[in-house]
């Protein structure tokens, strides 16, 4: 069987710019290996028979989030030099997202940039093929189960709307957005991800449940805008609301005193854990009362302050909010969460405790 995988990936390696597997499904985790997704550094010491760690590990199929390689008969290929109208097979990409959907296959693996989009309706999961792989356009959740793995977002406009979806954001990289990175008004689920330098904001909750963990959320608003780095609002405390173990830094908004340029959330009786929400500005200036949060929430072994000197790799244009060997954050007596693994997909805690922030530090 994996002979023939290997021929048969041979024919499609100039399309999806995919190699043998550098490793075995059974192998301990490679991030440098080629071809492997931006899910790479997801922490499983060593994958059991059968399953696999990254996408390098299923090359004629998808890596699922229960480590196993789906059914090759489940997959669309969609493929930036693919062709409009094809079959969407390995062998023969479609180059749109509608005729990867219209498949009704319950995954879609993605090669280079799409941006040939469409509104999805229905049950799918898409995932980032190789590193850098993703959409440029609006990402419309309309309806279904729906899951984004991995992937790059960018758009002109918002990079993802989900307005009636049940939406999971995973490991992807949402970046340069021409408004918001995210609108959500139904269940939205955003994990390991980085939202970045969006000019309208980041992440507005405006109806739905959310569950926001172990992202980096950094340097949005870069216009006179009235979304900082999150908005949280018309939203009902529900217990399986969350908001912890995020890096919220440099974020932006213009003078308003009902928003935010960190976390507005206006939910009684709501709390977020391990957030590190810093540096966050209104008008650029981080001395205004609601630079960094604002409305009813509360935040428990959180960290809020105007500076960030935290120990965080580069927070100028490098933004870089990981952890340093020296930074303050790290092994926080008393923190406990149910979490077990940070933005990068590597286990908490490490060393004698956890630490705050997206980030767990990892020599």
């Amino acid at each position: 069987m994996r002979v023939a995988a290997l021929v048969l990936l041979g024919g499609c390696s100039a399309v999806f710019g995919l190699a043998a597997p550098q490793h075995a499904v059974d192998a301990a985790d490679d991030s440098s290996a080629p071809g492997d997704s931006i899910d790479a550094k997801i922490d499983i010491a060593d994958a059991a028979p059968g399953h696999c760690v990254t996408q390098a590990d299923c090359p004629t199929s998808v890596c699922l989030p229960s480590t196993v390689c789906a059914a090759d008969t489940d997959v669309a290929w969609l493929a930036q030099s693919g062709t409009p109208g094809s079959m969407c097979t390995m062998q023969t990409p479609c180059a749109r997202l509608l005729d990867a959907l219209q498949t009704n296959k319950p995954y879609i693996r993605v090669a280079g940039t799409i941006s040939n989009l469409a509104s999805i309706g229905h049950d799918v999961m898409i995932f980032a093929g190789e590193s850098g792989a993703g959409f440029n356009g609006t990402v419309n959740a309309n309806s279904g189960v729906i899951g984004l793995y991995g992937l790059n977002l960018t758009s002109g406009n918002n990079c993802v709307n989900n307005s009636g979806g049940t939406l999971t954001i995973e490991h992807a990289f949402v970046h340069a957005c021409g408004s918001l990175a995210i609108s959500s008004g139904s269940p939205l689920t955003l994990d390991g991800s980085t939202i970045t330098r969006c000019r309208n904001g980041g992440v507005v909750i405006q109806g739905g449940s959310f569950v926001i963990t172990n992202n980096f959320i950094t340097q949005n608003g870069l216009g006179m805008t009235q979304t900082g780095g999150v908005t949280i609002q018309m939203v009902n405390a529900l217990a399986m609301n969350r908001l912890d173990f995020n890096t919220i830094a440099t974020n932006n908004i213009k003078s308003s005193p009902g928003v935010a340029g960190g976390v507005y959330c206006n939910l009684a009786g709501f709390t977020g854990v391990g957030n590190v929400i810093v540096h966050n500005t209104v008008n650029g200036s981080t001395s205004v009362n609601y630079a960094n949060t604002n409305g009813q929430c509360s935040y428990t072994s959180s960290v809020i302050q105007a500076a960030d000197s935290l120990g965080f790799v580069n927070t100028g244009a490098g933004n870089n909010y990981h952890l340093t060997a020296q930074s303050s954050l790290r092994d926080v007596p008393g923190v406990t969460t149910s979490l077990t693994t940070d933005v990068d997909g590597e286990s908490r805690p490490y060393g004698n405790a956890y630490d705050l922030g997206a980030d767990e530090y990892h020599p």
